[in-house]
């Protein structure tokens, strides 16, 4: 192999080697294990008379972000401890303490992270509740049943292309396609109706999410990485007619 196809040989391997996605090294991350990883908001919502919660909250009408400046309470009805307990979490109230408060009580929590293979959440609560990740509702709980806080608890998982799989008790869930690269805002809105009064219930709720806390590192795009090789391969033989003449 002559010095000319030996340097050509070698460029475009290098460029190969730049096309080639370096992976940024997968971690796990539980979000929901404290009271300090969340914040209520001072907005609430109506919840509805009856048993089962029948008007739901619109995903374009969550609380601004800008109202979240409230530190849910640990104290939660009987209903919550256990199975908080259980999922290795700290409950926290859906109403601040305030067991005579009803309506939509909402918590915002937030996080960075990257190439997310897949998302775990384990939750229970009383009395229903919706769950919005980046603005897109990715599941409902309306039923006024004692399976929301019993085992199995409601769970899904959220898999890297969006798609919902091994759900447990939510009655509805939607398509999403709302990941992003970076920081990702979660948004609970926590039911009790408002006729009911007495215990206001709480949640408890875990998601384990296997992906990076770091993104991809930085490489040239395919096309451009073959281009550079192509256009030094010119130059290279310049210098070879150039180093002849001179040999002459």
């Amino acid at each position: 192999m002559n010095r000319v196809a030996n340097a050509m040989y070698k460029i475009i391997t290098a460029s190969a080697l730049l096309c080639i996605s370096i992976p940024a090294s997968a971690t796990i991350l539980t979000i929901g294990t404290n009271t300090s990883d969340w914040q209520m908001s001072t907005e609430r919502a109506s919840g509805g008379t009856s048993g089962n919660w029948t008007t739901f909250v619109p995903e374009g009408a969550l609380p601004d972000s800008s109202t979240f400046t409230l530190t849910p309470s640990t104290s939660v009805g009987g209903h919550i401890a256990g199975p908080a307990n259980i999922l290795g979490v700290t409950p926290f109230s859906a109403y601040g303490g305030n067991n005579t408060a009803t309506g939509v009580q909402f918590f915002k929590t937030s996080f960075e992270y990257y190439d997310i293979f897949s998302a775990v959440i384990e939750t229970v609560f009383d009395n229903n509740m919706q769950i919005f990740i980046n603005g897109q509702e990715v599941a409902r709980e309306w039923s006024f049943s004692g399976a929301n806080w019993n085992n199995p608890f409601p769970t899904l998982t959220i898999n890297s292309d969006g798609s919902i799989t091994n759900v447990a008790e939510f009655d509805q869930i939607f398509s999403f396609t709302g990941w992003v690269e970076g920081m990702n805002e979660l948004v609970l809105a926590v039911r009790n109706p408002d006729n009911e009064g007495g215990i206001a219930g709480g949640v408890a709720f875990k998601m384990t999410i296997d992906g990076s806390e770091t993104p991809k590192a930085s490489v040239p795009e395919p096309a451009s990485a073959l281009l550079l090789a192509l256009g030094a391969i010119p130059l290279l033989m310049r210098r070879r007619r150039i180093s002849k003449t001179m040999a002459v």
